[in-house]
């Protein structure tokens, strides 16, 4: 075997220091070297760095830079890490991850009514079968075609169907599902720090404007307030507001909106259920309703509906 010199040369330096940082790669970039009772073959993983056992005949056939498809790929893309539950993720999927208005746009999505689970990526139950790590659910069509093109528009492959509510007073939802682990481990990042997707927002093209547009898509609200007391209705009201329970994500979304020129109002609603979050509520006024839905330009939600709401609890912050 060629290159058995070298190899003997690691084993000795193994044995002696058990360090592989001081071994000596071979012409392939592959270090390895011998150990163990039986002195047989180890290599050193260029990605992770772990040491595994390999046979003569895969030395020859040139095997032995990395331990598994998910370090080779890794080592490509950084936002792939080493993880068990990697078994079904499109690890080589050309995906877009670029600042961009559409992924501007998905973000929005996500921290509204969206959701992304990268514990999800787990191994399949039955051969074919795949688990949609991106999710979506709604009622308008219009929505989730938004969000289907969205999606395309990044380089994912997802899928949209409908289905029926789970009773027959409940309304059938639109799926939206796409499957990317990548884009799973990407998007962990930035919600573990919203400083760091503020900055990634702000380096997308109009990035503001349509991460409020999704936000709003999935979050917001557009109608005309009737309050009822003692059984009349009293009093209307034009409102345009969105609501969350994350203070930091309700922080950004003002933020945004006062880059954007407008000048939010956030309040408090009281919840009486027990062991819920405290609800907050961001309101827009009313003389810039018409420009925010002009500059946001939302699929849905862009026209007034009446509504009856009781009253409720509200407690201004800012």
């Amino acid at each position: 075997m060629e290159e058995e010199e070298l190899y003997a040369e690691n084993s000795t330096l193994y044995a002696e220091a058990k360090d592989v940082a001081k071994l000596k790669p071979d012409s392939n970039g592959r270090v390895v070297f011998r150990t163990g009772k039986k002195n047989s073959y180890h290599f050193v993983c260029k990605k992770c760095g772990e040491k595994r056992y390999i046979r003569p005949s895969d030395i020859a056939r040139g095997r032995g830079i990395f331990c598994s498809r998910l370090c080779f790929y890794s080592s490509r893309n950084p936002y792939i890490t080493k993880n068990p539950d990697a078994t079904q993720s499109n690890l080589g999927m050309p995906i877009d991850l670029t600042p961009s208005p559409a992924l501007a746009y998905i973000l929005g999505v996500i921290v509204g009514d969206g959701s992304v689970n990268v514990h999800n990526v787990i191994k399949p139950k039955y051969k074919g079968q795949r688990r949609n790590v991106i999710r979506l659910n709604v009622i308008h069509y219009e929505f989730a075609k938004s969000f289907f093109d969205a999606l395309r528009e990044i380089g994912l492959n997802p899928c949209i169907f409908i289905r029926n509510g789970a009773t027959p007073n409940h309304h059938p939802q639109w799926y939206v599902g796409a499957q990317s682990f990548t884009f799973a481990l990407f998007y962990q990042d930035l919600r573990q720090d919203l400083e760091k997707m503020k900055e990634f927002i702000e380096k997308c093209p109009k990035g503001g404007e349509h991460f409020i547009r999704g936000f709003y898509e999935s979050e917001g609200s557009y109608y005309i307030q009737v309050k009822r007391a003692r059984g009349r209705r009293e009093g209307n009201g034009k409102h345009l507001s969105m609501s969350n329970t994350d203070t930091e994500l309700i922080a950004l979304v003002i933020e945004f909106l006062k880059y954007l020129g407008f000048h939010p109002r956030l309040y408090s609603k009281a919840e009486k259920r027990p062991n819920r979050k405290p609800h907050y509520e961001i309101y827009i006024l009313t003389k810039e309703q018409a420009a925010f839905i002009q500059l946001i330009k939302p699929r849905i939600k862009n026209k007034r509906g009446k509504g009856l709401k009781k009253e409720t609890l509200c407690l201004p912050l800012v």
